[in-house]
Parts: structure tokens; sequence; C-alpha cells
């Protein structure tokens, strides 16, 4: 991801959506983690907020039982001012989530609030 960022940071988003996409081709990281990535690319990629909502959503449509979409959707949605959505996506990422987790998630939707405020 680190590398995704800093690619995005220096205008190279292009570069960072081919390297997410090999990511997943080549098994680096499993198929949510690899839609994540390229969700991630579009959201910071200036004008393609829209392909990021929209990978987002297929995330949590290929993958409904996975609660690191509906996670990383609510940041999303947080991020561009969709409050309500965003209480949405965080409510089934906690219904979702083992119970190993709840602390972690509990924590990135605290840091998605405090941004905000």
């Amino acid at each position: 991801r680190g590398y995704l960022d800093a690619l995005g940071k220096a205008n190279r988003n292009g570069l960072a959506l081919e390297y997410a996409k090999t990511f997943a081709k080549k098994g680096w990281v499993d198929e949510v983690d690899g839609q994540l990535l390229e969700a991630r690319v579009y959201s910071s990629w200036k004008g393609h907020g829209k392909d990021a909502e929209a990978a987002y959503a297929a995330v949590v449509s290929d993958h409904p039982g996975d609660f690191r979409g509906y996670l990383a959707q609510g940041v999303f949605f947080r991020t561009v001012g969709k409050p309500d959505a965003a209480e949405n996506a965080f409510r089934k990422a906690k219904s979702l989530a083992p119970d190993d987790t709840a602390a972690v998630v509990n924590q990135v939707i605290a840091a998605s609030k405090a941004k905000q405020s």
C-alpha cells in the first residue's frame, strides 16, 4: 500500500493502478485486498471519485461476507461527505468482522470519524 500511495502522491496513479492489478494477478494479495488496492488508487486519484465508489461497491458485491470491503467503503464514504452511507457500511463491517478483529475495526471507524470532525 505504501508504494501505491507514494505513486499516487507523485501523480502516477495510472502506474499505481497497474501495480495493484499485478499484485492481485500474481497472488501477492488475496482477491479482496486486490480489489481494495484498486479502489484505494481510484479514491486518491483526482477526478476518479465515481470510479472509486464503483470499485468499493464491486468489492462488497463480489464479497458480501467479508467485512474489509464494508469497512473501506465506510471510510471512503466518510471522506467524500456521505456520513449516513458510511454509518451503514460501518454497521455491516462490525456485524461481519471476526471477534479477534473487532478492536481494529472500531479503531479504524473512530479514526475515520475523527478525521472528519
